[in-house]
This record gives structure tokens, C-alpha cells and sequence, in this order.
């Protein structure tokens, strides 16, 4: 018997446990610490049949680790898993297409397909000199722009990756991490395992031959807000020092956060907006008194993964949002994209502002 491999054990107190980071995630109270050390046995797998020697080396009743266990019944496996087909070439493909997609989402109606003396094909003349000026003018605004990108993950690869596609000028990533097998199946190759992620991931987008130019950040020490626009990609949690440090330097940013069985894209931080992160935090505080030691956890045990379906989809999500902001500078205000854990559903979030926030005092 284990706990579910794909949700994370975290202690946020003494006497308090979280199971998972995402919308499974159920919270422990009052757990002595016999309790605590039986469910990290639970995570490396107790064999079937020993239990309850288990739970006395751990100093615990086995009656009262049998409780446990009844609490815990919709989180635990008696039996591995059949093994999954890990990610590959297929996984590229498909962050490719999509980050095809998107760089030709911009185009007005018509503007596909060959021109002629009066214009585009089937557009009148005036018409299809607008359009085609049009474009012009969207294509100039990407290739203009430089984006920084924090966390170079499976999700993080995405973004670079459909934002290289989509014209964005220049990117500066970072990441202290090297690439491991858990990072292929979006962007890095076989070739890449050890690289540093940043240079791995910028040789990946050079060799797509797409003219964005790539910043590799190597410093162990996170950079603070650069470019136009930072996306700040962490695991677990918002990291919300990113966030004060925006707000401080009037500069906006989009937080996408990869938990154990879903992901959450926003809401944005921009200058004078509202609606920010730090108003979500503090309306949390304000229902949870252990928020800010649950966030530390989160964010210390890295309490989220990358499955390559919800990495895709997010990193898709969260491309096309830079690019529209690219575009017109405006972002949704508040919103909250909710991708559920097989990348297949997305929900919609509101967060509203807090009275003690001040975000709408900034810019």
C-alpha cells in the first residue's frame, strides 16, 4: 500500500499535513508525530501485510493507522499502477502545431491565400492592403518585444517555444535546473539531459530557425522583473516575492502555477489593474490562517508536476495570453484559467479585489 504517487505529502505545521497541491488535496489536523512519520512510510509504499508492524516501528497504534488509512481510502493504492507510455517525439509535434496555430491566429479573416493587382485574392483592393498592413503592424509589436520567462519546465518549454512561433522578438529564460528525463516531451531531446535548461532550451528554439532571439540566464539567483513582461512558471504555489517585486517596479506579470493534478493560469499583475495575485493571497489569509506557511511548503517542495498533456495545454493557454498582451497591451483582469489534470478541461476563475491590496494604486 502507498499514497497515490501523483500527489505530494507536505507538513505545514507541527500537527498539520497536506496531501496534494491541486483539487484532490485534503488537509490533516492534529496529527502526532507517529501519524506524520506513518504517512511518509505511505509515500516510499508500506508492502502488503505489514502495516501494522509499520505503524508500531513508527511509534503508532495499528488501530489508529488503520483510522488513518479509512480517512485516507480515495488516496491510496494497493497495487502500482500499469506503467504509462513516458513522453516523445509525438508530444514535439503537437507543441509545435500548436505553436503554429497561434502565430497565424492574428491574421485577419481573408488575408490567407495569393495576392494579386488589387489587393489578396477574393479582398478587395483597399481591403486587402489593410489587412495586409494590419498584420504588418501585429508582426512588428511581436518582434519588438522581449518576454521573460522564469521556470523552464515541460510548461515553460511551451511558452518559449509557441511564443518563438509567434514572431515575440526576444526571450530571456531562466532556470537554475538541468534538464532531466522529466522535462522531455515538449521541447528538450535526449541530447539535452545534464544541459543547463536555459541553454538547452535556447538552442532548441534556434534550431527551429524562427529569428527569435534567445537570452539564456544561467545565474542560480532568480533575475527580477526584466522585458516587457515576466511569466513566472513555479510548482505548487504562486512564488508571490515575484509578484511584490513586479509590483514594485510597475512591471506586469502572468503567474502559472503546475500542480499535482491541475494547473492555474493567473490572474495577471498589471500595473493599476486590480484583481492581482496578492489580492487572491490575501483573500485566502483571510479564510486560512495557515496560508502563508502552506504557500512556503508548497513552494519549497516544488508540490506540483508536468504531465505532458496539462504542460501543453497550459503552456499553450498561458502563449496565447502573452500574445494577446503583446498585441494590445490589455490582459483579463481577475481571471483564473483552471486546466484540469488530462489537459482536457478548462474553467474559468474570478478573483475579485481586496480592500487591502492596493494594486489598483500602482502604474
Amino acid at each position: 500500500m502507498r499514497l497515490d504517487p501523483g500527489l505530494t505529502l507536505l507538513q505545514i505545521a507541527d500537527d498539520i499535513v497536506q496531501i496534494g497541491s491541486g483539487t484532490r488535496s485534503t488537509q490533516l489536523s492534529g496529527c502526532p508525530a507517529p501519524a506524520v512519520e506513518y504517512l511518509q512510510r505511505l509515500v516510499d509504499g508500506i508492502p502488503d501485510g505489514q502495516e501494522a508492524a509499520t505503524a508500531r516501528r513508527c511509534g503508532l497504534d495499528p488501530a489508529d493507522a488503520r483510522d488513518l488509512e479509512a480517512t485516507l481510502e480515495d488516496f491510496l493504492r494497493w497495487h502500482d499502477p500499469p506503467a504509462r507510455a513516458g513522453a516523445g517525439h509525438a508530444a514535439d509535434l503537437l507543441a509545435d502545431d500548436l505553436a503554429l496555430a497561434l502565430a497565424l491566429d492574428a491574421a485577419p479573416a481573408g488575408t490567407a491565400g495569393t495576392g494579386d493587382a488589387d489587393g489578396i485574392h477574393g479582398v478587395p483592393g483597399n481591403r486587402g492592403t489593410d489587412a495586409l498592413e494590419r498584420v504588418s503592424e501585429v508582426l512588428d509589436r511581436r518582434q519588438d518585444i522581449q518576454i521573460q520567462i522564469l521556470g523552464l519546465g515541460r510548461t515553460g518549454s511551451v511558452i518559449a517555444r509557441v511564443l518563438a512561433a509567434a514572431g515575440i522578438g526576444r526571450l530571456a529564460v531562466w532556470d537554475p535546473q538541468t534538464v532531466k528525463a522529466a522535462d522531455l516531451g515538449t521541447a528538450y531531446l535526449a541530447p539535452d539531459l545534464g544541459r543547463s535548461r536555459p541553454v538547452a532550451l535556447g538552442r532548441r528554439v534556434d534550431d527551429a530557425g524562427l529569428g527569435t532571439v534567445v537570452l539564456p540566464l544561467t545565474s542560480p539567483v532568480r533575475p527580477g522583473p526584466g522585458g516587457a513582461l515576466t511569466v513566472s512558471v513555479t510548482r505548487g504555489a504562486v512564488d508571490y516575492d515575484v509578484i511584490a517585486l513586479a509590483r514594485a517596479a510597475d512591471h506586469p506579470v502572468l503567474p502559472v502555477v503546475m500542480r499535482d493534478d491541475d494547473a492555474l493560469i493567473g490572474p495577471w499583475f498589471v500595473p493599476g489593474q486590480g484583481r492581482c495575485p496578492l489580492c487572491w493571497d490575501l483573500a485566502a489569509r483571510d479564510a486560512d490562517p495557515e496560508r502563508s506557511r502552506r504557500t512556503a511548503a508548497l513552494l519549497e517542495h516544488r508540490a506540483g508536476r508536468e504531465d505532458v498533456a496539462v504542460a501543453t495545454t497550459a503552456g499553450a493557454l498561458a502563449a496565447r495570453q502573452v500574445i494577446r498582451w503583446a498585441e494590445t497591451g490589455t490582459a483579463p483582469a481577475g481571471a483564473v484559467l483552471h486546466v484540469h489534470g488530462d489537459g482536457s478541461r478548462v474553467d474559468t476563475l474570478t478573483v475579485a479585489t481586496h480592500p487591502e491590496c492596493g494594486c489598483t494604486a500602482s502604474g
